[in-house]
């Protein structure tokens, strides 16, 4: 199978390149490895209006990089996403991705969901063997549309993030951090970076906010470019890389 690129390069130190917006905060699965599966809080879906609001935003920005429509849940139970997929592609030229524990995806819910304009398709072996789901789908897609997924094995078994202390794993593998790269959760608040599950760091929330506003708050910027020179001063990013 065909291992498509996961992520762009960064191309400028001031703009976002990348775009995580949490549609469905809700999964299917319990892993240990997931902050998810510890969360007491259940938090609901994306508000319609506010996905709106960013795509609005994101269009005024003349925005043209990647926008990945999924997080630590599982996008495939929110059945807006390839309605979303094409509001994206309506309003602009961006890549979509998604990741999945591929629980649910068919060979025809790939052709729905490649028609609508999604890109790419991660796909996340948790278990130890690909699940029957996964071996079905592989055994009946073509070649082109092979092309438009990616697979990775994300178990308890390999080297995985710790998520800024959030979980116990037990071999831990730090993130590549991605200070170009903006996160946005369900209810509308910003994740500092993929490994702030619980919005530790507290940078402002979108629907309160203009998205390119809590881009250049100023501490917001300082973090950015302390990471991107190798400096990490935050206890969350202590915790994360693993440095006493």
């Amino acid at each position: 199978m065909k291992l498509n690129k996961l992520f762009s390069v960064i191309k400028s130190a001031s703009m976002f390149n990348w775009v995580e917006i949490e549609i469905c905060p809700l999964c299917n699965r319990s892993c240990s490895f997931c902050p998810l599966s510890q969360d007491k809080i259940l938090r609901k879906p994306m508000d319609e209006k506010l996905f709106q609001k960013i795509l609005d935003e994101l269009a005024e920005l003349k925005f043209s990089d990647e926008i990945c429509l999924s997080s630590f849940g599982e996008p495939l139970l929110d059945e807006r996403l390839a309605e979303f997929s094409k509001r994206i592609k309506t309003m602009l030229n961006s890549k979509i991705t998604i990741l999945t524990n591929g629980d649910f995806l068919t060979s025809e819910k790939l052709k729905d969901l490649l028609t609508a304009g999604i890109d790419q398709i991660v796909i996340s072996q948790h278990d130890k063997e690909p699940s029957k789901a996964i071996e079905k789908l592989f055994s009946e897609v073509n070649s082109e549309e092979k092309d438009h997924l990616y697979f990775q094995v994300v178990n308890e078994n390999v080297p995985l993030s710790n998520f800024g202390g959030s979980v116990e794993v037990k071999i831990l593998k730090p993130p590549i951090c991605r200070p170009q790269a903006i996160f946005i959760r369900s209810d509308g608040e910003i994740r500092f970076c993929c490994s702030d599950y619980y919005c530790q760091i507290k940078l402002g929330n979108v629907n309160k906010s203009k998205l390119i506003d809590i881009w250049n708050l100023p501490f917001y910027k300082k973090i950015r470019d302390e990471i991107r020179n190798g400096i990490f001063n935050l206890e969350i990013c202590k915790k994360c890389r693993g440095i006493p």
